[in-house]
């Protein structure tokens, strides 16, 4: 569903009558471009920053008209924070001033889901790159962005600017961009506040124009410039106060001294200055105009029509031509003079007056103006006059009317903004509305009060004032949402029987979306229930019916949960296969349905995918990526503002921090995570999760006793889940610990003294299902890992045999992979050095196919010298020796002497970046897919292109993509 865009906000400025030259400041503004033949622009980004009021908009009129270069233009406002509406507005003002730009680009930015933000980027930038005309792209008013998803995406786009494209910012701040980095390497030009003061000689050109008649001494001119301090707002409301004083041609004497004590009295603060000129302003003004000021002072945009029905006036458009004529502060948006806006500052103090002088009025003018926009159609306008004016029941039907386009739009926050601004009494009343609220709150995971209002619409179900039809839709939506509330509490059978009885209500009702969602937790809550029914298999239906109703999110979701298991089972290359293809279908454009979502719930979809991304490299101990991938999640769900979601994301951030060695900054990722579970209504096994988390991250750290504290919830969990076992392993008797005991150890052997002394696993599987063996998969571990640093090698081994027993029963290879290397690790403590070898063996293999290498390397015990001597006596038994001996690279940071040189089969070894490429031409994509799905440039893809083909000495892709088989660089 594309986002209405209005087209005055892409028409640069016009040249004002009376207009002072900036000469210096355009000449500035020129060579700040960094212009040099066969080279393009060789600075990234112009700034100009000042307090409003000091001429930058104009400034960047006048020397935009005079440029050598299109310019395209786009005046920001305080609804642009959306991200999705200001790249379709960066998109339509490139187009505007004929950038050769795709269609497609703007289509599937429309479409929901859209692409990934920087996936989108890079296809504009691509874009951009192979027209060859250049182009500057200026963004007025930029002070108005507060969303830091925008934020990043201008950042992203200034990282990777092609030459023939430069960037100008006009703001009342410095923007949230990397301008210390720019400054330092010469790519950035500033137009700061003592720039764009006037001059002295600007001041007497501007006055002299302006009150001409009045001959202003020289004197007089100075002290207007002592007290504006070149403020150019504060100049021209003093030229207005002092033409108003005096409106005839032949001025006397006593009015000349007027104007002398006017000059002397202006003086003060800027607030003070402000608000007598805005005084003396309106109060000199005729009485109609007066009004017509006050009256119109609520609309961000103005119009004759719109004009005359907030007015009650017919001559809005002669009034609105006159103050444009007299310079009232009145700006044009369009070379036809039909829309008009006031001065930033103006309005606000118009405003102020107005509910100073006629307080009474503010509703009034509100409704008529939510009226006259409803009556156009936008309705998004007559919802935010209607609220204003506090027209609460009108504005919930305009709500409920207009539920589903905005929804459509991706404006979720929006609409929740919308909701939160009514009486709650009265959004509880209405069942609608109430139910469009309990809706975006399950969107955006805020769901402290979204019981309370299901019980409310429950009880306005069995009304008889409800049409049948609504009723059904209703309790088809109840059921749903209480369905994926209980589902993120892990009562999985519960969902399920709530999802069926949904499914029926909704059958024969004209309800996609909420169909499409009851389909996804049908076949999530009975494979979770079910396990081990093939992960391909379980959501291949889902992701179909998600697709047929336009139920974006359900298909990332299965996708995001597909790809997770794939990793409990160990298959990292499918995980990420998954992963990618998951921001492959974000970035694609749904055109099978129009019962869309809303853009934002791709943006949580593709937020889990970069945390999936991240978790792979993780393990495959790619750091860097790794990093990249989580940032970009934290990003995205930020955006969304899921907490559910930013919570694992903040987990996987501290894994990666701590495998990067910073403690420090891994701390503060778990911090984070504990916070928003604490003040968030959060599911209980995520905060279990972040805990057992947590307990890990003190581990690696070394701090046993913060380890043990932080362990408590874990271990009591883990008590709770194993009732006391016998041995299962069959193979070793009790032993004495290897260490003295202590309290500490003594209660966490206690806790892990318990097993599952069940002989069926099938009966296990079923009554457990798959949440709580992953539950107890990571919480188990965890314990597992503090008995190994605590040196309970028994307890340690004991534990670890009984949960691999459970992994293993159920095809989690990945899960196994883990338990295997810490019973490896238990073996090898108890000096039990062949069992140890047989035990890593297995683990070896499995990670040499899959890349696995970060679960090897973890430093729980003895800073991985136990893991490190197991890993050499593999490679001299032949275990896997080639990964075996990448692995002890790792956890030793150099060659060791004893493991046998392998001689290169290079003639320079592959960048992670080159390898990435290769494993991408082995796939089949072209430069510009591989471009794409990397985001970065075409023309840096040709360059890692050519590395490679030297590295390898081959000189096509066929060479290459033989050569990358042979030498098991890339998988087929």
């Amino acid at each position: 569903m594309s986002i209405p865009l209005l087209t005055t906000k892409l028409y640069i400025p016009p040249l004002q009558p009376g207009l002072v030259s900036r000469s210096r400041l355009v000449d500035r503004l020129d060579t700040g471009l960094g212009r040099r033949p066969a080279m393009g622009f060789t600075r990234k980004l112009t700034l100009v920053a000042a307090p409003a009021g000091f001429g930058k908009t104009t400034l960047l009129s006048e020397w935009a008209h005079s440029c050598d270069h299109p310019v395209a233009w786009l005046s920001l406002d305080d609804g642009d924070n959306d991200l999705a509406r200001f790249l379709n507005y960066i998109v339509a003002a490139l187009k505007s001033v004929d950038v050769d730009l795709e269609d497609e680009l703007l289509d599937t930015l429309q479409s929901p889901p859209g692409p990934p933000t920087e996936l989108f980027v890079t296809r504009l930038l691509n874009q951009i790159d192979e027209a060859s005309p250049s182009v500057v792209l200026v963004l007025d008013d930029y002070h108005v962005i507060a969303t830091k998803a925008i934020h990043d995406a201008l950042t992203f786009m200034l990282d990777h600017l092609p030459p023939n494209l430069h960037l100008v910012i006009a703001s009342r701040t410095d923007p949230s961009l990397p301008l210390a980095r720019l400054r330092g390497r010469g790519l950035l030009t500033e137009i700061r506040q003592a720039d764009l003061r006037f001059t002295s000689d600007e001041i007497a050109a501007f006055l002299s124009r302006m009150v001409q008649e009045f001959n202003l001494s020289g004197d007089e001119v100075a002290a207007l410039a002592t007290r504006t301090e070149g403020w150019i707002a504060g100049l021209q409301m003093a030229t207005m106060a002092i033409q108003a004083r005096v409106p005839e041609t032949r001025i006397s004497a006593p009015e000349r001294e007027s104007v002398a004590d006017f000059i002397r009295a202006f003086t003060g603060s800027n607030r003070y200055v402000l608000d007598y000129l805005v005084e003396e302003v309106l109060r000199r003004q005729p009485a109609n105009v007066q009004a017509f000021l006050m009256q119109t002072s609520i609309l961000a945009r103005l119009t004759a029509p719109l004009c005359d029905a907030v007015t009650g006036r017919d001559d809005s458009d002669v009034i609105l031509k006159a103050m444009e004529q007299a310079n009232l502060f009145l700006v044009p948006l369009d070379d036809r003079r039909q829309w008009y806006r006031y001065h930033h500052l103006f309005a606000d103090f118009l405003r102020n007056y107005l509910r100073q002088q006629m307080p009474e009025r503010v509703h009034d003018l509100h409704c008529y103006a939510a009226d006259w926009y409803e009556r156009q159609g936008m309705l998004s306008q007559a919802i935010e006059h209607a609220l204003k004016g506090e027209s609460f029941e009108w504005a919930g039907q305009l709500i409920e009317q207009a539920g589903q386009e905005v929804f459509g739009r991706g404006e979720v926050n929006t609409l929740v903004e919308w909701l939160a601004t009514l009486p709650d009494e009265m959004v509880r009343s209405q069942p609608k509305l109430n139910m469009l609220y309990v809706m975006a709150l399950l969107i955006l995971g805020q769901l402290e009060t979204v019981e309370s209002r299901l019980e409310e619409i429950e009880r306005h179900l069995p009304l008889e004032t409800l049409p049948p039809d609504e009723r059904e839709v209703l309790s088809g939506q109840v059921h749903t949402a209480r369905a994926y509330w209980t589902m993120i509490q892990g009562d999985i059978n519960s969902a399920i029987r709530l999802a069926r009885r949904a499914s029926k209500h909704l059958l024969a009702q004209d309800d996609a979306l909420t169909r499409g969602v009851v389909s996804w937790m049908l076949g999530f809550g009975q494979w979770l229930r079910d396990n081990p029914v093939p992960v391909d298999g379980a959501f291949t239906g889902n992701v179909e019916v998600g697709q047929t109703a336009g139920n974006t999110l359900s298909v990332l979701l299965s996708i995001y949960v597909a790809g997770r298991f794939q990793m409990f089972q160990g298959h990292l290359w499918s995980a990420e296969e998954f992963f990618r293809h998951g921001l492959q279908i974000a970035g694609e454009e749904n055109q099978r349905s129009k019962a869309r979502l809303s853009d934002e719930r791709p943006i949580l979809g593709a937020s889990l995918m970069y945390q999936g991304l991240g978790y792979v490299a993780l393990e495959r101990n790619d750091l860097d990526a790794a990093e990249r991938y989580v940032d970009r999640s934290i990003e995205l769900g930020k955006h969304w503002g899921n907490v559910e979601v930013l919570v694992d994301n903040y987990v996987c951030q501290a894994l990666v921090r701590q495998a990067q060695g910073n403690e420090e900054g891994a701390r503060q990722a778990i911090q984070a995570a504990l916070q928003l579970g604490r003040g968030q209504h959060i599911s209980p096994l995520t905060f279990r999760l972040v805990k057992a988390y947590q307990a890990r991250l003190l581990i690696l750290q070394g701090n046993l006793e913060a380890a043990l504290d932080a362990s408590t919830a874990v271990i009591e969990n883990v008590s709770a889940a194993t009732p006391a076992r016998e041995d299962v392993s069959g193979a070793t008797p009790a032993r004495e610990d290897v260490s003295a005991a202590t309290p500490a150890r003594e209660t966490v052997s206690a806790a892990t003294g318990r097993a599952d002394s069940r002989t069926d696993l099938d009966t296990q599987r079923d009554e457990i299902g798959v949440v709580d063996l992953f539950m107890r998969w990571i919480e188990e571990a965890t314990v597992i890992r503090l008995l190994l640093a605590q040196r309970s090698f028994d307890a340690a081994l004991e534990a670890a045999t009984s949960l691999l027993h459970a992994v293993d029963e159920v095809g989690w290879e990945g899960a196994g992979l883990e338990v295997r290397i810490l019973q490896a690790l238990a073996w090898q403590s108890l000096g039990e050095k062949e069992r140890a070898l047989d035990a890593l063996r297995p683990a070896l293999w499995w990670a040499k196919s899959e890349g696995y290498v970060r679960v090897f390397v973890d430093e729980y015990i003895d800073e991985g010298k136990p893991m490190a001597t197991l890993l050499r006596r593999a490679i001299s038994r032949g275990i896997s020796p080639s990964h075996a001996r990448q692995l002890l690279l790792t956890i030793e940071g150099e060659e060791d002497e004893e493991v046998e040189e392998t001689p290169p089969l290079l003639i320079e070894p592959l960048s992670d970046r080159e390898r990435e490429v290769l494993q991408l031409i082995v796939a089949g994509l072209t430069n510009r897919e591989i471009a794409e799905r990397l985001y970065i440039a075409v023309s840096t893809v040709k360059s890692h292109v050519n590395n490679i083909y030297g590295k390898m000495s081959v000189s096509n892709r066929a060479q290459a993509v033989a050569r990358a088989i042979e030498l098991e660089l890339a998988t087929v």
